[in-house]
């Protein structure tokens, strides 16, 4: 049986269940890298340039956790979901930046550029035939995923706050994983921005900001008009992000009611001691607010 390495981290909180669904429907088995620890992020940050953002370099790490565990890794390459629906130039280089630094590697690829027709679904099925299956074996294979996208979004009762942040932070438990567990600590009841429907979200984004083209950030502002009755906005992201840079400073401008706002960049250095101390400061702001 064929193995498939997916990297924890970036697109997999994305497109991770559609990719698992798709292989096992070939037969494959699908291997996901650990989840994210301190030896996976040395070894992503030895992998990459210093000027990588934190995401990136965590990605180069779990790509190296899955050496030696499977017989492929799928590193997907995303320029474009339509014109000014760019995503960061991050997700474009991956598999080039992959390639050079782990030559010996056997990867899988497949293009998402809709401005050039580059679609998930030939892509995703032109992987399928890469490892020898048949075009209506593959087909129907990608049928099965594709109903993994009817997303049931579960209504959070009563947050407190609304976290806006990409999913491979908030998800990624060394990365978001401490942020949560102090809020919960502190009592605070949350939201994220990926617990909304991306279609609404894309909307909403698209309102308060129609020159942004970056989908990913359109997907998480937009998130704010659906969490109505919130007292606080958490802005969660990574150093150095420099799209999250300039939605922090559109979120300032733009937040409803001027609620109580703060925003947590996460490098490679910190602490849970310093993320509480910032976190209790923050909530005993909305505290007196109210």
């Amino acid at each position: 049986m064929t193995k498939i390495g997916l990297p924890r981290a970036l697109l997999y909180y994305r497109y991770g269940k559609i990719w698992q669904t798709f292989f096992a429907a070939l037969g494959c088995e699908t291997v996901v890298s650990p989840p994210t620890d301190r030896a996976i992020m040395g070894s992503g940050g030895e992998l990459s340039v210093d000027e990588c953002c934190l995401p990136a370099k965590l990605f180069m790490g779990h790509v190296a956790a899955l050496q030696g565990r499977c017989d492929a890794v799928l590193v997907p390459r995303v320029v474009n979901y339509g014109p000014r629906s760019a995503v960061c130039v991050k997700f474009n280089a991956l598999y080039d930046i992959v390639r050079t630094a782990m030559p010996d590697l056997r990867l899988l690829c497949y293009n998402i550029e809709h401005t050039r027709g580059d679609k998930a679904e030939q892509g995703l099925c032109a992987v399928g035939r890469e490892l020898g299956f048949s075009a209506n074996v593959v087909k129907k294979a990608w049928k099965t995923a594709l109903q993994i996208n009817d997303v049931a979004y579960i209504k959070k009762q009563s947050p407190q706050v609304i976290i806006i942040s990409h999913p491979y932070i908030i998800k990624d438990s060394f990365l978001g994983g401490p942020i949560l567990k102090i809020l919960k600590e502190l009592g605070i009841t949350y939201v994220t921005s990926d617990d909304y429907p991306r279609a609404a979200r894309n909307a909403h984004g698209a309102q308060m900001s129609p020159d942004l083209y970056w989908l990913y950030s359109r997907e998480c502002i937009g998130a704010i008009p659906l969490a109505r009755d919130v007292k606080g906005i958490i802005v969660l992201s990574a150093f150095p992000c420099g799209p999250d840079a300039l939605v922090f400073e559109l979120l300032m401008r733009q937040r409803p009611g001027g609620l109580p706002m703060i925003q947590i960049v996460l490098d490679e250095h910190d602490s849970e001691t310093g993320l509480r101390t910032r976190l209790e400061s923050f909530c005993d702001i909305m505290v007196s607010r109210k």
